[in-house]
Protein backbone atom coordinates (compact mmCIF):
# COMPACT_ATOMS: atom_id res chain seq x y z
CA UNK A 1 0.00 0.00 0.00
CA UNK A 2 1.49 3.14 -1.27
CA UNK A 3 1.75 6.51 0.73
CA UNK A 4 0.05 9.49 -1.55
CA UNK A 5 1.17 13.13 -1.18
CA UNK A 6 -0.39 15.66 0.53
CA UNK A 7 -1.50 17.70 -2.61
CA UNK A 8 -2.83 13.98 -4.56
CA UNK A 9 -4.75 13.03 -1.10
CA UNK A 10 -6.61 16.84 -0.99
CA UNK A 11 -7.82 16.36 -4.54
CA UNK A 12 -8.95 13.08 -4.27
CA UNK A 13 -10.43 14.23 -0.73
CA UNK A 14 -11.98 17.39 -2.87
CA UNK A 15 -12.85 14.78 -5.80
CA UNK A 16 -14.84 12.35 -3.50
CA UNK A 17 -16.74 15.36 -1.90
CA UNK A 18 -17.81 16.00 -5.37
CA UNK A 19 -19.31 12.68 -6.20
CA UNK A 20 -20.98 12.79 -2.71
CA UNK A 21 -22.72 15.61 -3.73
CA UNK A 22 -23.80 14.31 -6.88
CA UNK A 23 -24.75 10.99 -5.09
CA UNK A 24 -26.68 13.21 -2.07
CA UNK A 25 -28.42 14.99 -5.13
CA UNK A 26 -30.31 11.78 -6.52
CA UNK A 27 -31.02 10.12 -2.87
CA UNK A 28 -33.50 11.23 -0.20
CA UNK A 29 -34.99 8.02 1.76
CA UNK A 30 -35.09 10.09 5.37
CA UNK A 31 -38.02 10.30 7.67
CA UNK A 32 -38.51 14.17 8.27
CA UNK A 33 -38.37 13.74 12.40
CA UNK A 34 -34.28 11.70 11.87
CA UNK A 35 -33.40 14.90 9.91
CA UNK A 36 -31.23 17.61 10.98
CA UNK A 37 -29.57 18.90 13.92
CA UNK A 38 -30.09 20.99 16.80
CA UNK A 39 -27.20 23.10 15.67
CA UNK A 40 -24.75 23.87 13.04
CA UNK A 41 -22.05 22.45 14.02
CA UNK A 42 -24.42 19.23 15.29
CA UNK A 43 -25.24 19.36 11.41
CA UNK A 44 -21.55 19.03 10.55
CA UNK A 45 -20.46 16.70 13.03
CA UNK A 46 -22.79 14.28 11.75
CA UNK A 47 -21.86 14.72 8.31
CA UNK A 48 -17.98 13.43 8.95
CA UNK A 49 -19.52 10.79 10.92
CA UNK A 50 -21.98 9.62 8.52
CA UNK A 51 -18.89 9.42 6.12
CA UNK A 52 -16.50 7.86 7.73
CA UNK A 53 -19.52 4.97 9.02
CA UNK A 54 -20.16 4.68 4.47
CA UNK A 55 -23.47 5.33 5.62
CA UNK A 56 -25.28 7.63 2.72
CA UNK A 57 -28.30 7.45 3.95
CA UNK A 58 -26.81 9.32 7.35
CA UNK A 59 -25.09 11.76 4.89
CA UNK A 60 -28.49 12.38 3.64
CA UNK A 61 -30.35 13.19 6.70
CA UNK A 62 -28.18 16.34 7.76
CA UNK A 63 -28.20 17.32 4.04
CA UNK A 64 -30.88 20.19 2.87
CA UNK A 65 -33.77 18.69 2.73
CA UNK A 66 -34.68 21.67 -0.30
CA UNK A 67 -31.47 19.99 -2.34
CA UNK A 68 -32.14 16.15 -2.05
CA UNK A 69 -35.72 16.01 -2.21
CA UNK A 70 -37.88 13.55 -0.53
CA UNK A 71 -38.22 10.09 -3.41
CA UNK A 72 -37.82 7.53 -0.64
CA UNK A 73 -36.73 5.30 -3.43
CA UNK A 74 -34.98 6.73 -5.85
CA UNK A 75 -31.20 5.92 -4.63
CA UNK A 76 -32.14 1.60 -3.93
CA UNK A 77 -33.37 1.46 -7.62
CA UNK A 78 -30.31 3.61 -9.38
CA UNK A 79 -28.45 1.18 -7.38
CA UNK A 80 -30.55 -1.89 -9.11
CA UNK A 81 -30.14 -0.55 -12.07
CA UNK A 82 -26.19 -0.18 -11.87
CA UNK A 83 -25.98 -3.40 -10.74
CA UNK A 84 -27.63 -4.82 -13.10
CA UNK A 85 -25.63 -2.68 -15.73
CA UNK A 86 -22.63 -4.09 -14.51
CA UNK A 87 -21.84 -0.89 -13.33
CA UNK A 88 -20.90 -1.80 -9.84
CA UNK A 89 -21.01 -5.68 -8.65
CA UNK A 90 -23.62 -4.79 -5.55
CA UNK A 91 -25.06 -2.57 -3.27
CA UNK A 92 -22.00 -2.34 -1.14
CA UNK A 93 -20.26 -0.12 -3.37
CA UNK A 94 -18.14 1.12 -1.48
CA UNK A 95 -16.76 -1.65 0.91
CA UNK A 96 -12.46 -0.61 1.05
CA UNK A 97 -12.93 2.69 0.65
CA UNK A 98 -12.25 4.42 4.36
CA UNK A 99 -12.41 7.95 5.48
CA UNK A 100 -12.10 9.33 8.99
CA UNK A 101 -12.86 12.81 10.33
CA UNK A 102 -10.67 13.10 13.71
CA UNK A 103 -10.50 15.67 16.66
CA UNK A 104 -12.24 18.39 14.50
CA UNK A 105 -12.70 21.80 16.29
CA UNK A 106 -15.03 23.96 14.49
CA UNK A 107 -16.32 27.81 15.01
CA UNK A 108 -19.99 28.94 14.06
CA UNK A 109 -20.69 32.34 12.52
CA UNK A 110 -24.47 32.96 12.08
CA UNK A 111 -24.50 34.93 8.86
CA UNK A 112 -28.78 35.22 9.33
CA UNK A 113 -31.30 33.59 12.16
CA UNK A 114 -31.37 30.86 9.09
CA UNK A 115 -27.94 30.49 8.08
CA UNK A 116 -24.85 30.11 9.92
CA UNK A 117 -21.32 29.59 8.46
CA UNK A 118 -19.07 26.52 10.22
CA UNK A 119 -15.41 26.95 9.81
CA UNK A 120 -13.28 24.17 10.36
CA UNK A 121 -10.47 25.37 12.26
CA UNK A 122 -8.52 22.45 13.17
CA UNK A 123 -8.84 18.37 12.53
CA UNK A 124 -7.04 16.05 10.34
CA UNK A 125 -8.95 14.03 7.25
CA UNK A 126 -7.61 10.60 6.65
CA UNK A 127 -8.51 8.14 3.45
CA UNK A 128 -7.57 4.48 2.45
CA UNK A 129 -9.00 2.14 -0.30
CA UNK A 130 -8.13 -1.62 0.03
CA UNK A 131 -9.01 -2.62 -4.05
CA UNK A 132 -9.16 -6.30 -2.19
CA UNK A 133 -12.50 -5.41 -0.60
CA UNK A 134 -13.17 -2.61 -2.24
CA UNK A 135 -16.14 -2.76 -5.66
CA UNK A 136 -14.63 -3.73 -8.55
CA UNK A 137 -15.49 -0.40 -9.89
CA UNK A 138 -12.34 0.43 -8.24
CA UNK A 139 -10.58 -2.02 -9.62
CA UNK A 140 -8.03 -0.66 -11.25
CA UNK A 141 -7.19 2.12 -8.95
CA UNK A 142 -3.89 1.05 -6.63
CA UNK A 143 -4.59 0.90 -2.80
CA UNK A 144 -3.59 3.89 -0.89
CA UNK A 145 -3.67 5.46 2.19
CA UNK A 146 -2.80 9.13 3.34
CA UNK A 147 -3.66 11.85 5.98
CA UNK A 148 -4.26 15.48 5.69
CA UNK A 149 -4.65 17.87 8.03
CA UNK A 150 -7.24 20.63 7.59
CA UNK A 151 -4.80 23.33 7.60
CA UNK A 152 -2.77 21.29 4.96
CA UNK A 153 -5.88 21.10 2.91
CA UNK A 154 -6.39 25.04 3.06
CA UNK A 155 -2.51 25.26 2.10
CA UNK A 156 -3.27 23.25 -0.96
CA UNK A 157 -6.06 24.91 -1.90
CA UNK A 158 -4.37 28.28 -1.17
CA UNK A 159 -1.89 27.18 -3.50
CA UNK A 160 -4.34 26.07 -6.25
CA UNK A 161 -5.73 29.44 -6.18
CA UNK A 162 -2.20 31.18 -6.32
CA UNK A 163 -1.68 28.91 -9.64
CA UNK A 164 -5.14 30.00 -11.13
CA UNK A 165 -4.17 33.64 -10.71
CA UNK A 166 -0.73 32.88 -12.27
CA UNK A 167 -2.17 30.77 -14.98
CA UNK A 168 -5.22 33.18 -16.09
CA UNK A 169 -3.03 36.35 -16.05
CA UNK A 170 -5.10 39.72 -16.85
CA UNK A 171 -8.02 39.78 -15.08
CA UNK A 172 -10.45 42.08 -13.86
CA UNK A 173 -10.12 40.39 -10.44
CA UNK A 174 -7.66 38.82 -8.56
CA UNK A 175 -8.59 34.96 -6.56
CA UNK A 176 -8.58 35.11 -3.24
CA UNK A 177 -8.10 32.29 -1.47
CA UNK A 178 -10.79 32.04 2.22
CA UNK A 179 -8.95 32.33 5.69
CA UNK A 180 -10.22 29.15 6.34
CA UNK A 181 -12.36 25.62 5.10
CA UNK A 182 -15.75 26.07 6.00
CA UNK A 183 -19.18 24.49 5.66
CA UNK A 184 -22.35 26.37 4.96
CA UNK A 185 -25.65 25.69 7.13
CA UNK A 186 -29.23 26.12 6.76
CA UNK A 187 -32.02 26.02 9.35
CA UNK A 188 -34.81 24.03 8.19
CA UNK A 189 -38.44 23.29 9.81
CA UNK A 190 -36.41 24.26 12.99
CA UNK A 191 -33.19 21.94 12.18
CA UNK A 192 -30.02 22.73 10.83
CA UNK A 193 -28.57 21.27 8.13
CA UNK A 194 -25.58 21.15 5.84
CA UNK A 195 -26.16 22.80 2.19
CA UNK A 196 -23.91 22.23 -0.96
CA UNK A 197 -25.52 25.29 -2.64
CA UNK A 198 -24.82 27.71 -0.22
CA UNK A 199 -21.40 25.98 0.61
CA UNK A 200 -20.69 26.46 -3.16
CA UNK A 201 -21.57 30.07 -3.46
CA UNK A 202 -20.21 31.56 -0.20
CA UNK A 203 -16.38 29.85 -1.74
CA UNK A 204 -17.25 31.20 -4.89
CA UNK A 205 -18.26 34.93 -3.43
CA UNK A 206 -15.04 34.75 -1.07
CA UNK A 207 -12.82 33.52 -3.51
CA UNK A 208 -13.67 35.82 -6.13
CA UNK A 209 -13.82 39.13 -2.91
CA UNK A 210 -17.28 39.95 -4.31
CA UNK A 211 -20.04 41.43 -1.52
CA UNK A 212 -21.69 39.85 0.85
CA UNK A 213 -25.17 37.91 0.12
CA UNK A 214 -28.54 39.34 1.22
CA UNK A 215 -29.73 35.80 2.93
CA UNK A 216 -33.48 38.14 3.69
CA UNK A 217 -34.03 37.65 -0.63
CA UNK A 218 -34.86 34.02 -0.16
CA UNK A 219 -36.65 34.67 3.33
CA UNK A 220 -38.61 38.40 4.02
CA UNK A 221 -38.85 39.07 0.73
CA UNK A 222 -39.82 35.68 -0.89
CA UNK A 223 -42.45 36.00 -3.68
CA UNK A 224 -45.54 34.33 -2.61
CA UNK A 225 -46.74 31.28 -4.42
CA UNK A 226 -50.19 30.32 -5.37
CA UNK A 227 -53.38 29.05 -2.78
CA UNK A 228 -53.75 26.11 -4.43
CA UNK A 229 -51.46 22.61 -6.08
CA UNK A 230 -53.14 23.48 -9.77
CA UNK A 231 -53.19 27.94 -9.17
CA UNK A 232 -49.87 27.39 -9.39
CA UNK A 233 -50.04 26.70 -13.37
CA UNK A 234 -53.12 28.91 -13.36
CA UNK A 235 -51.38 31.97 -11.75
CA UNK A 236 -48.64 30.93 -14.67
CA UNK A 237 -51.39 31.60 -17.29
CA UNK A 238 -52.59 34.49 -15.99
CA UNK A 239 -49.84 36.32 -15.83
CA UNK A 240 -48.82 35.12 -19.64
CA UNK A 241 -52.49 36.16 -20.80
CA UNK A 242 -52.74 39.90 -18.54
CA UNK A 243 -50.21 41.34 -20.56
CA UNK A 244 -49.62 42.11 -24.62
CA UNK A 245 -46.94 41.24 -26.49
CA UNK A 246 -45.27 45.03 -25.60
CA UNK A 247 -45.32 44.79 -22.20
CA UNK A 248 -43.96 41.27 -22.52
CA UNK A 249 -40.95 42.07 -24.50
CA UNK A 250 -40.36 45.32 -22.37
CA UNK A 251 -40.23 43.38 -19.32
CA UNK A 252 -37.67 40.65 -21.13
CA UNK A 253 -35.47 43.96 -21.27
CA UNK A 254 -35.30 45.13 -18.24
CA UNK A 255 -33.37 42.64 -16.88
CA UNK A 256 -35.24 42.97 -12.99
CA UNK A 257 -37.31 40.75 -11.06
CA UNK A 258 -40.59 41.78 -13.31
CA UNK A 259 -38.14 40.37 -16.49
CA UNK A 260 -37.68 37.08 -17.89
CA UNK A 261 -36.91 35.12 -15.00
CA UNK A 262 -40.14 36.66 -13.15
CA UNK A 263 -42.38 33.18 -13.33
CA UNK A 264 -39.06 31.55 -11.64
CA UNK A 265 -39.12 33.39 -8.88
CA UNK A 266 -42.77 33.69 -7.96
CA UNK A 267 -43.16 29.89 -9.09
CA UNK A 268 -40.60 28.13 -7.59
CA UNK A 269 -40.26 27.33 -4.09
CA UNK A 270 -38.12 29.87 -2.09
CA UNK A 271 -36.03 27.61 -0.43
CA UNK A 272 -35.12 25.91 -3.46
CA UNK A 273 -33.78 29.02 -4.96
CA UNK A 274 -32.32 30.10 -1.72
CA UNK A 275 -28.69 30.64 -3.13
CA UNK A 276 -29.57 31.65 -6.44
CA UNK A 277 -31.52 34.63 -4.72
CA UNK A 278 -29.38 35.08 -1.60
CA UNK A 279 -26.30 35.77 -3.74
CA UNK A 280 -27.75 37.58 -6.80
CA UNK A 281 -26.48 41.18 -5.85
CA UNK A 282 -23.00 39.89 -4.70
CA UNK A 283 -22.47 38.09 -8.12
CA UNK A 284 -24.10 41.11 -10.06
CA UNK A 285 -20.70 42.98 -8.65
CA UNK A 286 -18.67 40.50 -10.61
CA UNK A 287 -20.65 41.23 -13.59
CA UNK A 288 -20.36 44.60 -13.48
CA UNK A 289 -16.57 44.81 -13.16
CA UNK A 290 -16.66 42.18 -15.90
CA UNK A 291 -18.64 44.58 -18.33
CA UNK A 292 -16.47 47.49 -17.25
CA UNK A 293 -13.25 45.58 -17.79
CA UNK A 294 -14.29 44.95 -21.91
CA UNK A 295 -15.45 48.30 -22.24
CA UNK A 296 -11.85 49.76 -21.49
CA UNK A 297 -9.26 50.40 -24.03
CA UNK A 298 -7.93 47.50 -24.83
CA UNK A 299 -11.22 45.55 -25.91
CA UNK A 300 -13.08 48.40 -26.44
CA UNK A 301 -16.17 46.24 -25.80
CA UNK A 302 -19.52 48.55 -24.49
CA UNK A 303 -22.59 46.05 -23.52
CA UNK A 304 -25.05 48.64 -23.25
CA UNK A 305 -24.13 49.02 -26.99
CA UNK A 306 -24.59 45.41 -28.03
CA UNK A 307 -28.08 45.52 -26.26
CA UNK A 308 -28.68 48.86 -28.32
CA UNK A 309 -30.31 46.81 -31.30
CA UNK A 310 -32.95 44.80 -29.26
CA UNK A 311 -33.97 48.24 -27.47
CA UNK A 312 -34.83 49.56 -31.03
CA UNK A 313 -36.94 46.76 -31.73
CA UNK A 314 -40.74 47.43 -31.03
CA UNK A 315 -43.02 44.56 -30.54
CA UNK A 316 -46.87 44.76 -30.91
CA UNK A 317 -49.34 41.70 -30.78
CA UNK A 318 -50.57 38.89 -28.31
CA UNK A 319 -49.77 36.14 -26.63
CA UNK A 320 -53.10 33.55 -25.24
CA UNK A 321 -52.34 30.28 -23.41
CA UNK A 322 -54.43 27.95 -21.86
CA UNK A 323 -54.00 24.91 -19.78
CA UNK A 324 -56.28 21.90 -18.81
CA UNK A 325 -55.09 20.63 -15.53
CA UNK A 326 -55.57 17.54 -12.90
CA UNK A 327 -54.08 17.33 -9.94
CA UNK A 328 -53.27 14.66 -7.08
CA UNK A 329 -52.07 14.58 -4.07
CA UNK A 330 -48.62 12.79 -3.03
CA UNK A 331 -47.89 12.98 0.44
CA UNK A 332 -48.42 16.22 2.97
CA UNK A 333 -47.12 18.96 1.18
CA UNK A 334 -46.83 17.72 -1.78
CA UNK A 335 -49.02 17.16 -5.28
CA UNK A 336 -48.53 16.38 -8.83
CA UNK A 337 -49.95 18.43 -11.78
CA UNK A 338 -50.99 16.96 -14.90
CA UNK A 339 -50.54 19.50 -17.82
CA UNK A 340 -53.56 17.15 -19.44
CA UNK A 341 -53.71 19.98 -22.99
CA UNK A 342 -53.78 23.18 -23.58
CA UNK A 343 -53.37 26.02 -26.29
CA UNK A 344 -50.81 28.79 -27.31
CA UNK A 345 -51.13 31.75 -29.82
CA UNK A 346 -48.82 34.17 -30.61
CA UNK A 347 -49.02 37.05 -33.30
CA UNK A 348 -46.86 39.14 -33.00
CA UNK A 349 -44.77 42.12 -35.13
CA UNK A 350 -41.33 43.18 -34.76
CA UNK A 351 -40.58 46.57 -35.86
CA UNK A 352 -36.69 47.75 -36.09
CA UNK A 353 -37.43 51.11 -35.45
CA UNK A 354 -33.81 52.89 -37.32
CA UNK A 355 -34.57 50.66 -40.63
CA UNK A 356 -38.25 50.97 -40.68
CA UNK A 357 -38.66 47.10 -41.39
CA UNK A 358 -41.10 44.97 -39.64
CA UNK A 359 -41.45 41.24 -39.25
CA UNK A 360 -45.11 39.17 -38.71
CA UNK A 361 -45.02 36.04 -36.97
CA UNK A 362 -47.89 33.99 -35.95
CA UNK A 363 -47.84 30.59 -33.93
CA UNK A 364 -50.98 28.25 -33.17
CA UNK A 365 -50.03 25.27 -31.30
CA UNK A 366 -52.60 23.05 -29.17
CA UNK A 367 -51.53 19.71 -27.01
CA UNK A 368 -53.11 16.45 -25.59
CA UNK A 369 -51.34 14.75 -23.43
CA UNK A 370 -47.60 13.86 -25.34
CA UNK A 371 -48.99 14.99 -28.97
CA UNK A 372 -48.51 18.72 -30.38
CA UNK A 373 -50.07 20.10 -33.40
CA UNK A 374 -50.72 23.81 -35.05
CA UNK A 375 -48.97 26.12 -37.52
CA UNK A 376 -46.31 28.86 -38.19
CA UNK A 377 -46.02 32.14 -40.17
CA UNK A 378 -43.28 34.29 -40.94
CA UNK A 379 -43.31 37.13 -43.31
CA UNK A 380 -40.88 39.78 -43.27
CA UNK A 381 -42.01 41.60 -46.53
CA UNK A 382 -39.55 40.26 -48.87
CA UNK A 383 -40.62 36.79 -48.41
CA UNK A 384 -43.21 34.69 -46.42
CA UNK A 385 -43.37 31.14 -44.92
CA UNK A 386 -45.81 29.00 -42.96
CA UNK A 387 -45.75 25.45 -41.83
CA UNK A 388 -48.51 22.79 -40.54
CA UNK A 389 -46.94 20.39 -37.63
CA UNK A 390 -48.17 17.06 -35.86
CA UNK A 391 -45.44 15.24 -33.10
CA UNK A 392 -45.59 12.81 -30.32
CA UNK A 393 -42.97 11.48 -28.44
CA UNK A 394 -42.10 8.41 -29.37
CA UNK A 395 -44.14 6.03 -27.13
CA UNK A 396 -41.07 3.18 -27.29
CA UNK A 397 -38.66 5.39 -25.42
CA UNK A 398 -41.19 6.25 -22.68
CA UNK A 399 -41.84 4.45 -19.25
CA UNK A 400 -45.48 2.38 -19.53
CA UNK A 401 -48.28 4.24 -18.66
CA UNK A 402 -46.28 8.12 -19.25
CA UNK A 403 -49.11 9.91 -21.17
CA UNK A 404 -48.77 13.32 -19.67
CA UNK A 405 -46.40 15.94 -18.77
CA UNK A 406 -46.40 16.92 -15.29
CA UNK A 407 -44.98 19.30 -12.29
CA UNK A 408 -44.45 18.34 -9.04
CA UNK A 409 -45.19 21.11 -6.70
CA UNK A 410 -44.93 21.71 -2.94
CA UNK A 411 -46.28 23.57 -0.08
CA UNK A 412 -44.04 26.04 1.71
CA UNK A 413 -45.47 28.51 4.50
CA UNK A 414 -48.60 28.37 3.28
CA UNK A 415 -48.11 28.57 -0.79
CA UNK A 416 -47.52 26.13 -3.40
CA UNK A 417 -44.77 26.61 -5.82
CA UNK A 418 -43.19 24.12 -8.96
CA UNK A 419 -40.63 22.03 -7.51
CA UNK A 420 -37.98 21.42 -9.80
CA UNK A 421 -35.88 19.20 -7.97
CA UNK A 422 -39.07 16.96 -6.91
CA UNK A 423 -40.07 17.32 -10.62
CA UNK A 424 -36.67 16.03 -11.75
CA UNK A 425 -37.12 13.15 -9.36
CA UNK A 426 -40.91 12.20 -10.20
CA UNK A 427 -39.70 11.69 -13.87
CA UNK A 428 -36.36 9.83 -12.61
CA UNK A 429 -38.05 7.49 -10.93
CA UNK A 430 -40.59 6.69 -13.50
CA UNK A 431 -37.50 5.91 -16.13
CA UNK A 432 -36.25 4.06 -13.48
CA UNK A 433 -39.43 1.67 -12.81
CA UNK A 434 -39.40 1.27 -16.21
CA UNK A 435 -36.29 0.00 -16.72
CA UNK A 436 -36.03 -2.14 -13.91
CA UNK A 437 -39.43 -4.00 -14.91
CA UNK A 438 -37.44 -4.97 -17.84
CA UNK A 439 -37.23 -8.88 -18.31
CA UNK A 440 -33.78 -8.65 -19.55
CA UNK A 441 -33.01 -5.94 -16.75
CA UNK A 442 -34.29 -8.13 -13.92
CA UNK A 443 -32.52 -11.27 -14.79
CA UNK A 444 -29.33 -9.50 -13.53
CA UNK A 445 -30.75 -8.34 -10.67
CA UNK A 446 -29.02 -9.75 -7.88
CA UNK A 447 -31.40 -11.07 -4.55
CA UNK A 448 -30.10 -8.43 -2.70
CA UNK A 449 -31.34 -5.27 -5.32
CA UNK A 450 -33.48 -3.43 -2.88
CA UNK A 451 -36.17 -2.42 -5.83
CA UNK A 452 -36.21 -5.72 -8.06
CA UNK A 453 -40.22 -6.36 -7.79
CA UNK A 454 -41.11 -10.64 -7.17
CA UNK A 455 -41.31 -12.52 -10.28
Amino acid sequence: MRNISKGRLAGILFGLAFVGLVVYSAVSSITGSKRGKGTPEGAVEMLFDAMSREDLIGVMSVMAPFEVGTSADLYPKAVDLAVAADIIEDANWLAGIDFEAEDLEMRTTVLHPEVALVALTRGELAIALDPAAADPLFADIDSFQGSITLQEAHQELSNAIWEANREVGDLPFTLQAPDELFVMTVKHDGKWFVSASYTAAEYGRQILSLPPADFSASRDNAANGAETPSGVIDDLVEMVNSRSAEEHWDAILSGGPDGVFEPLAVFSPPDELGALLDYTPAYNALVEQIEEWLADEEFGIDIEAMTEPLENIEVEGDLSLAVTTREEPASEGKAIVYLESGSISARLVLSEQTAGESVHFELGASWDGLCAWGYAFFDDGFSNDSTDFYECLPQEALPEGFDQAFVVVTEVNGSWYISYVETILAYAELFLDDALQDPEIRSYLPDIGFAAAPN
